[in-house]
């Protein structure tokens, strides 16, 4: 918040405010992430964070497939889960772009080579 606070007399309204909030937010994040990846050394790792869903599913197949997705996500580079969590946080082409601050169809691009890496990475999992 405080940096959106900051930011807000360079908004200029060529986005809609929740884009330019977005952005600022993943660039937050991703600035974040580089100082915590600088202290790495200094800092005790956790050997893995359990997730227990507040709902039981009531299709284990759902449950497996999510799994795999995950698992193949998380092979990824960084740029590319980014815009694959943007993706599948329903956001148009344009809005990723305008966080991104890359081409619409660069977007297209990037995102057409990503879904085929995960379906290659993904068939094999939900095949067995």
């Amino acid at each position: 918040m405080f940096q959106i606070w900051k930011s807000l007399a360079r908004f200029e309204g060529k986005s809609d405010i929740s884009t330019w909030i977005y952005r600022i937010a993943l660039n937050v994040c991703m600035r974040s992430k580089l100082k915590l990846d600088k202290r790495i050394y200094f800092t005790v790792q956790l050997d893995s964070i359990h997730f227990e869903p507040t709902e039981t599913s009531s299709n284990s197949g759902d449950e497996e497939r999510f799994k795999a997705l995950r698992a193949c996500i998380s092979t990824l580079n960084e740029s590319d889960s980014s815009l694959m969590v943007l993706y599948l946080e329903d956001l148009p082409y344009k809005e990723i772009a305008g966080i991104t601050g890359l081409s619409e169809n660069h977007i297209a691009f990037k995102m057409k080579r990503i879904r085929e890496k995960l379906f290659h990475c993904i068939t094999p999992k939900l095949s067995n």
